[in-house]
């Protein structure tokens, strides 16, 4: 994943003849596994926003802003509970996530599971069985590793998919479950109908 976020990174310095502004919105796990890349690849302006305060651990390099407002990055990663759309993107700004970069070079085999409830015990159980079969597979996705820690070599990948992701990320996977869908995250989704149509799309 890093070299791909670097080349990513690269070409939108090409694009615009300058030094490349990162944002990154929140810091969630998510999130604070991507800073420690773009800390290690360097030469990038990082700004951290989160309305939280949650700032600890940042380096001294990296500015921190505790408002979600005006935007001013030229790539902005959300972290996985940000809804975009109350968000005001700068033009020719992107918004970019690790699903985004991981579905576009699609792993040769890809698994993954959403639902209500159960999903957790659900990929545990799955990495057992799928773990014989696929010694270098990835697991992780909404909880345990984040997937910027994933290599991209790596032949099989075995996600938990939340709502949050699956709002504004359509992944192709080769085997998919669903435990089941019940009301859930109403405080996040617009509505019951935007929550259901977001796990069965």
């Amino acid at each position: 994943m890093k070299a791909l976020l670097e080349n990513i990174i690269k070409a939108k310095e090409r694009e615009l003849g300058r030094r490349v502004r990162v944002g990154l919105i929140g810091l969630g796990s998510t999130n604070r596994a991507l800073l420690g890349l773009l800390t290690e690849i360097g030469g990038i302006e990082i700004t951290v926003r989160d309305i939280r305060g949650r700032m600890d651990g940042i380096p001294d390099t990296v500015a921190v802003k505790p408002s979600l407002e005006p935007l001013d990055e030229d790539i902005l990663f959300p972290s996985p509970s940000v809804r975009r759309e109350n968000l005001h993107l700068p033009a020719g700004a992107t918004f970019l996530t690790d699903y985004d970069l991981l579905f576009a070079n699609m792993p040769r085999h890809l698994f993954t599971v959403s639902g209500s409830d159960g999903k957790s015990t659900t990929v545990d159980m799955a990495s057992r069985l799928l773990a014989p079969r696929f010694p270098d597979l990835f697991t992780g996705g909404n909880l345990g590793t984040p997937l910027w820690r994933a290599s991209l070599g790596s032949r099989a990948f075995l996600l938990e998919l939340s709502s949050f992701t699956l709002r504004y990320s359509t992944p192709r996977a080769g085997r998919a479950l669903l435990t089941n869908v019940t009301p859930n995250h109403l405080d996040w989704h617009a509505s019951l109908e935007e929550y259901n149509e977001t796990k069965l799309s």
